[in-house]
This record gives structure tokens, C-alpha cells and sequence, in this order.
């Protein structure tokens, strides 16, 4: 029974999307994993429930979130969870968004890895990961689905990153941007920032 609860319940959350994805945001990814994997536990929305709404009562239920690769089939998809991720704040930040431009961008990027994020075995998001040049791991991009965002997804996936560096003996960065909410969410996680230019903080993992 709490198996069906869950997958109703980020069924729900997945057609809450605001913004109309592009053709593969709908693709079904793959159940294969990796043994990176992390438990998160979820408000579960009562029926007349509000987006947002308080909820000091709300029932509580599990929810496996795990990475794994990204296939080099699953590229449209993850350009169209970017843009599902992303545009709403480059067009706040930069006015507008320049489909092209974006691809050429997201195409350019060389992150070492790629994992998709799948809560559940459904994939929400992706985390893109290089290496410095000390061996210590980056944290590039973390994006979830618009839809799926605000549930600790972003946040469970960045522990089970940190995790696995922590067992290979490797140091945790991010860059994060000026003004951004997700400074906190990177200081609950045990980032603090050790550095910083115009634009963006350096956080490293503690």
C-alpha cells in the first residue's frame, strides 16, 4: 500500500509543471543504478491542499532518490530539463532566452559526468560533476524538474554525491551565483564559502 502511495504521489507532482517541456522531458528513463543512493522523506499533499500551502500535519512517506549515468541517448532530454530548470531565471537575470544560444552553451560544457536523479526509479533531474585539478570532485549544475523541485530531491542527490567523494577521499566544491537562495541550502549541507568574485561564491563541502 505505501508503495502505491508513493508513485501516486510523484505522478502528481510530475504534471504540475508550470512551463510546457520540451519532446523529451516525457521520455521514461531507465530503472538501471548505481549503488549511489540516498532516502528522502516527503510531504505527501492531502486532497485540497494548496501549492505551497503550511502543512504541520502532513503525512510523511519515503522516497529512494539514486543516480546513476546519463546515456549518451538521453542528451535532448537533459537540454530540455535545462531549460525547464533554468529559463525562468536567465530570463529574470538576462532578459530572455535564446534557445540557440542555450544549446550551443550546454553543449560546450565539459563536466566528467553526467548522472540523471531518479526518485523512485523516474528521472527529475540531473547533476553534472567535474574534477579539479587537485582531484577534488565540482558540482556544476544541479536541476531538477520544475514540477519535483522543493521536495529535497536537489539536496538528497548532492549528499549522495558527497558521500561517494568522501569514501574516495576527495574534496566537494560548487560555484554558486550572486544573489541565490540555494546558499542555504548548500550551508545545511555543510558547504561554507572559502572564496568568492562578482558574480558567484566558491562554497567547498566541510
Amino acid at each position: 500500500m505505501r508503495r502505491r502511495q508513493k508513485k501516486n504521489f510523484l505522478e502528481l507532482d510530475l504534471s504540475r509543471s508550470g512551463r510546457t517541456a520540451g519532446p523529451h522531458l516525457a521520455a521514461t528513463a531507465t530503472n538501471a543504478r548505481t549503488a549511489s543512493s540516498g532516502v528522502t522523506r516527503l510531504p505527501h499533499r492531502r486532497k485540497g491542499d494548496t501549492e505551497g500551502a503550511a502543512r504541520p500535519h502532513a503525512i510523511l512517506i519515503t522516497m529512494e532518490v539514486t543516480l546513476r549515468p546519463a546515456r549518451p541517448d538521453e542528451r535532448p532530454w537533459l537540454f530540455d530539463l535545462h531549460e525547464a530548470a533554468m529559463r525562468p531565471m536567465v530570463e529574470e537575470v538576462f532578459g530572455a532566452w535564446d534557445r540557440t544560444d542555450q544549446l550551443r552553451r550546454f553543449e560546450e560544457r565539459a563536466e566528467d559526468l553526467v548522472e540523471v536523479i531518479e526518485a523512485d526509479g523516474r528521472a527529475v533531474g540531473a547533476i553534472h560533476l567535474a574534477t579539479d585539478d587537485d582531484g577534488s570532485v565540482v558540482i556544476g549544475l544541479v536541476e531538477v524538474l520544475p514540477a519535483c523541485q522543493g521536495l529535497g530531491i536537489g539536496g538528497q542527490a548532492i549528499r549522495v554525491t558527497c558521500e561517494r567523494a568522501a569514501r574516495e577521499g576527495r574534496h566537494v566544491s560548487l560555484r554558486v551565483r550572486k544573489p541565490n537562495r540555494a546558499r542555504r541550502l548548500y550551508e545545511r549541507l555543510g558547504f561554507a564559502v572559502e572564496g568568492e568574485n562578482e558574480t558567484h561564491y566558491l562554497m567547498r563541502k566541510t
